[in-house]
């Protein structure tokens, strides 16, 4: 079983570096440089646009000379954080059965197929997914960078708040408390008090957070709205030009009748 999972993983990976080729220029490169020159299979060096989004000095990184596989992971690994910020870190990267702290709520787990050593794929998707919601909700334009940060934020803060209610949803955890050791008695014993859970409390401070930034998102739209507004009255006619402009017309006209 596992001979077969790995002998998939390899093809998938041969398919993805086959697309990327193919993306990257017809003919197989098989070392790219990042600075705009790469190796063909034949020996011939020619020029690639696969990391013309970084503005790297030649003198310092041009003799960095990569793999078509490590080009592919660089590549994307670089985009990633490019366009998503310091939230393209946030997702856990897979620690397997033993080291994930939410292995029991994985359906990866569950069918034995964890991706360890990757990002996980759930946090992931979600991601993606509310960070599409949110720039839908609130119509931003992706080219504002201000915005966007507010939104990769919201983002990050919801991955939070779903870890820490999957750590309440626990059994022990059902009354929202946690058994803290406080100090120890005479006896060597330890003396254990009742908290509120660290999970509840983050989900709080997280909460508080949120509130702040969609009322910026919103303060944001609502001076607009007042600034459009504003410049649509003034756009307006007001009514002392509209009495000259009447004025004008009936003058026009007295004029064309006083001619027949």
């Amino acid at each position: 079983m596992r001979k077969e999972m790995i002998s998939k993983t390899i093809e998938i990976e041969q398919k993805q570096v086959k697309t990327f080729y193919s993306r990257h220029g017809r003919t197989k490169k098989t070392h790219f440089g990042l600075c705009g020159l790469a190796i063909n299979e034949d020996g011939k060096i020619t020029e690639s646009k696969m990391f013309d989004f970084l503005r790297l000095d030649p003198e310092e990184y041009g003799h960095i000379l990569l793999t078509a596989e490590e080009a592919r992971k660089v590549h994307y690994g670089l985009q990633g954080v490019k366009w998503g910020g310091a939230a393209a870190r946030v997702p856990l990267y897979c620690g397997g059965e033993k080291i994930c702290p939410f292995a029991q709520e994985c359906p990866f787990v569950e069918i034995s197929k964890v991706p360890v050593g990757r990002k996980c794929p759930i946090e992931v998707e979600l991601m993606t997914f509310w960070t599409s919601r949110y720039m839908q909700e609130f119509e931003v334009d992706p080219e504002n960078h201000s915005e966007v940060g507010m939104i990769t934020e919201l983002v990050e803060l919801d991955i939070y708040d779903l870890r820490a209610s999957m750590i309440l949803a626990r059994p022990e955890c059902a009354d929202m408390t946690k058994e803290v050791v406080v100090g120890v008695d005479g006896e060597g014993n330890p003396i254990i008090n009742k908290e509120v859970h660290k999970a509840w409390e983050l989900k709080e401070r997280v909460k508080k957070r949120k509130q702040k930034i969609l009322e910026s998102l919103v303060g944001t739209r609502k001076e607009k709205y007042k600034r459009d507004v504003a410049l649509k009255r003034r756009s307006e006619i007001d009514p002392s030009t509209q009495a000259i402009e009447l004025k004008r017309k009936l003058e026009k006209v007295r004029m064309v009748a006083a001619g027949s």
